[in-house]
């Protein structure tokens, strides 16, 4: 399906044109940055002033990875499109160090690639590939025997990464979370519980289970605690003491990550049957997801979404505002001190947006 919706996405690419990322950054420091893409964003990581995302290249139907620096206005090519021919899912940026990982197969096989490059030394590496065949390997699912690296996350100046095998009935052994130094792999944590890594703090990090159970682990490998959200998990991420679980419905829990007690629960703006797939991030007491902001009737007289917003929620008082909007559907969004960088996907045009942290703090306070 991310193929076909890929195919429509790049087709719908072609007439449009990339704006200098120099001049976006040079926007008024009030409002958001925009930057001007020719093909949507399929993955994305933030790490003090530096942005990175990897996005569809129009020309070749391909992904590459980029790295914009907001403090100096430039971006830098990290990752080819011509590496391979899968698709960037995951990517995490620790200071001037990228990884990332791409997935491909076709109906019996399944593919694992994990990259890694330098923002300041250039020089993209394929670091770990895993290739599975079976009947089950074709929709990629956990019944698909053999050797995994995914998990791609960044933990302060970390980058972590999990590896595993599942045997034909989809048990999960030899499990472990990694760091990433170069091309090489230290163990953190061993079992399978640490399957998969899907967000960090620079103090701990957050797998979500096949069962959709939520494990935390120290940064040194101690297992802490798991989380059995209500309902099936569909976005986590964790800030100092805030551990937010996007649930089904838009419905968002809020758990201790020093114990993993409940402390509350929210129900978010926005109308949950039309969100196709919700952004979600968060940093100290703010998190930021996605909704649709407005709606208009196609050919076909149903209703899509020609608008979405990115709203801001203070967990500590309630207060929750918009601060910004894309066109399309906003389906990613991350958050930091520096500030908030979220863009947008369906058939464009194509968009990636900075607000600092002041200007999102200062809507909810």
């Amino acid at each position: 399906m991310r193929t076909l919706l890929r195919f429509v996405l790049v087709a719908a690419a072609g007439v449009l044109a990339v704006a200098s990322v120099s001049s976006a950054a040079e926007a008024p420091v009030r409002g958001p940055k925009v930057v001007r893409l020719s093909g949507p964003v399929v993955a994305l990581a933030l790490d003090g002033s530096r942005v990175a995302y990897g996005a569809v290249v129009p020309k070749t139907g391909g992904d590459a990875v980029f790295v914009w620096n907001l403090r100096t206005g430039t971006t830098t090519r990290v990752g080819s499109q011509l590496a391979h021919k899968g698709e960037v899912e995951e990517l995490a940026i620790a200071g001037s160090r990228v990884a990332w990982y791409m997935g491909g197969g076709g109906n019996t096989e399944s593919d694992d690639y994990l990259f890694s490059n330098s923002v300041l030394k250039p020089k993209e590496r394929l670091v770990a590939m895993d290739v599975r065949y079976g009947e089950d390997c074709g929709s990629i699912g956990v019944r698909c025997p053999g050797k995994w690296v995914r998990g791609v996350v960044a933990s302060g100046n970390r980058l972590l990464v999990n590896r595993w095998r599942t045997k034909s009935s989809g048990e999960i052994t030899q499990a472990g979370l990694y760091t990433l130094s170069g091309t090489r792999f230290k163990l953190v944590a061993t079992g399978a519980g640490t399957v998969e890594a899907v967000a960090a703090d620079p103090q701990r990090v957050v797998a979500l289970h096949p069962d959709r159970s939520i494990g935390l682990y120290s940064a040194r490998g101690k297992a802490l605690f798991d989380v059995t959200p209500a309902a099936q998990a569909e976005r986590v991420a964790l800030s100092g003491r805030n551990l937010v679980v996007l649930e089904p419905g838009g419905k968002l829990a809020l758990y201790d990550a020093r114990t993993g007690a409940l402390r509350r629960n929210f129900t978010l703006h926005g109308n949950p049957d039309l969100l196709l797939g919700q952004a979600l991030a968060v940093k100290g007491n703010v998190v930021v997801y996605s909704t649709p902001a407005r709606f208009a009737k196609n050919t076909a007289g149903e209703s899509i979404v020609r608008t979405s917003a990115i709203r801001a929620l203070n967990l500590s008082t309630g207060k929750d505002r918009p601060v910004g909007q894309l066109p399309g559907h906003i389906i990613l969004a991350r958050i930091n001190s520096v500030g908030l960088v979220y863009s947008n996907s369906e058939l464009g045009p194509y968009r990636l947006a900075f607000l600092p942290f002041r200007e999102v703090m200062a809507a909810v306070s």
